[in-house]
């Protein structure tokens, strides 16, 4: 026996009578919604929250976002909504360049954010507007789109964070190979190069880098350093 859900009301809409049953076997009730519009939901959707509208919610949703966090300029959507489509796009359209290094990676983005109703206005509540030169990075490049995950950050933080870029570990401290060039004052190439002949960390990090020579080839200058 179905459960009857005439005359409840879910958000905006209220439902009216029973619409039949769909070609997954999900009962469908007609409803009217607040704006003055009906229309036809499952169920399932209106017992989970899923379905909250006629499709007006979303559409008040997008505007007043618009409207709230920048509007369209000249045409342009603004930064912090490309950002969300963006990081969407990359997670779930495989037709996207990036989506194996995110979506066919198993990076999803949380249900939060992708509410069909507010989850742009959730991303922004709490990401809020991005600085100026900065862009949305993961601070575990593993881990999923979600609000305790991510951060804005600069290219250089972002390039520091690529799952490509070489890390040393000396004294408990872990950094990349240009957070410790930085660190030492000597150059990544330096650090580079031992790296590559199969120094160990330590030594690498502790071994005072030697002045460097330059060898002229072909009218080009190469540097070495050890």
């Amino acid at each position: 026996m179905r459960l009857d859900l005439v005359g409840q009301k879910f958000d905006r809409l209220e439902v009216m009578k029973f619409a039949g049953i769909n070609k997954f076997n999900k009962t469908l009730w007609e409803c009217n919604c607040i704006c003055g519009n009906k229309t036809v939901v499952t169920g399932s959707h209106l017992m989970k929250g899923n379905t909250k509208s006629c499709g007006c919610l979303r559409k008040e949703s997008t505007s007043r976002s618009f409207t709230t966090h920048g509007n369209r300029m000249n045409g342009a959507l603004p930064k912090i909504y490309r950002t969300w489509q963006g990081m969407k796009d990359r997670c779930y359209n495989p037709s996207n360049a990036r989506y194996k290094d995110y979506g066919g990676r198993g990076i999803k983005v949380c249900d939060r954010w992708l509410d069909p109703n507010y989850g742009f206005e959730n991303f922004y509540n709490d990401m809020g507007d991005p600085p100026e030169g900065m862009s949305l990075d993961r601070k575990d490049n593993n881990g999923d789109y979600e609000p305790e995950n991510c951060r804005w950050a600069t290219h250089r933080e972002q390039m520091n964070n690529t799952r490509a870029n070489r890390r040393l570990i000396f004294n408990g401290e872990d950094l990349t190979v240009a957070q410790w060039a930085v660190r030492l004052s000597v150059s990544r190439e330096a650090i580079m190069g031992r790296k590559d002949r199969g120094w160990s960390d330590e030594k690498i990090i502790t071994t005072p880098v030697r002045a460097c020579r330059r060898i002229s080839k072909a009218n080009k200058e190469l540097i070495l350093c050890q």
